[in-house]
């Protein structure tokens, strides 16, 4: 399964997009990108919360071993018990159970809630 992504500038005709049914030769099906825009963002370089890559200043950290380099260059074993860079306890620093996570995502959902309440009409 191939799968493209297309980005385009804002524009008033962008719907024409969904009208495309084939690309370089291949059929193709158009879809929205979904995201789920209550998530926390984590980021892939100092694996810490509410920001990505593209904007990190901080120091690289392994996802895995909390070490000073990018995670696809760990060459730790598969068995290797692994040391969250957020906390220091025993699990990957992308686990959504970690309890810095929980505490992160609780105050986004809170904030969240917060203004869809602001915004019911009474």
């Amino acid at each position: 399964l191939r799968l493209f992504m297309l980005t385009f500038e804002n524009s008033e005709s962008i719907d024409k997009i969904y009208n495309i049914k084939t690309i370089a030769f291949q059929v193709v099906k158009i879809e929205a990108i979904r995201r789920n825009s209550n998530k926390i963002a984590e980021c892939k370089n100092c694996q810490g919360y509410n920001h990505v890559r593209s904007g990190c200043h901080r120091r690289t950290r392994c996802v895995k071993c909390a070490r000073e380099y990018l995670s696809e260059s760990c060459s730790k074993p598969k068995d290797f018990k692994p040391i969250c860079a957020d906390c220091g306890e025993a699990h990957t620093a992308n686990y959504r159970g970690c309890f810095i996570a929980r505490e992160l995502q609780q105050r986004r959902n809170q904030i969240t809630n917060g203004r869809k309440k602001i915004n019911i009409k009474t």
